[in-house]
């Protein structure tokens, strides 16, 4: 039986981790505007990759103790977005649509960044990622917490 007030508190320690991220990837960027230096753009792409990885980390959570399903393969990465997007017979949805939208990009990113050279980023998508992350966590954060009252009433009733 899952006790969803210690889970439910796992999920939002997690949601914090990502909150840093998404604040390094901000700051590292105002100093790679500020100084020129590449090595802040690095840092702003690690970050960035971070943030995608420990949205993956409050997926996997919730697939591996509520769903008892984690996508495994080639496109699991795609998969567990999708499956967070989908309500089933145990929990809501837990991304909007939206939400699913704007994280594939970062999924993208995630397969990118550990595929290639860090001096091979195309600094205009990047741009493009590090203008869309305050939004993107900003609702995120909306639909975890939502989904952590959903996780509260669960375990009133099982009281």
């Amino acid at each position: 039986m899952i006790n969803y007030e210690i889970f439910g508190d796992a999920i939002l320690a997690e949601l914090k981790k990502v909150g840093i991220a998404k604040d390094k990837v901000i700051l590292y960027h105002e100093k790679a505007q500020q100084i020129q230096d590449e090595v802040y753009c690095y840092a702003c792409a690690i970050h960035l990759f971070n943030f995608y990885v420990g949205c993956e980390r409050i997926f996997k959570l919730v697939a591996r103790e509520i769903d008892r399903y984690i996508p495994t393969g080639e496109d699991s990465h795609k998969q567990i977005i999708e499956q967070m997007n989908r309500p089933n017979k145990y929990r809501p949805a837990l991304i909007s649509e939206e939400v699913k939208s704007l994280l594939d990009d970062y999924r993208k990113f995630r397969h990118l960044f550990i595929n290639i050279y860090a001096f091979e980023l195309d600094e205009k998508k990047l741009q493009i990622l590090i203008n869309n992350l305050p939004k993107t966590h900003e609702y995120l954060s909306f639909q975890v917490y939502k989904f952590y009252d959903f996780l509260v009433e669960l375990a009133n009733a099982s009281e």
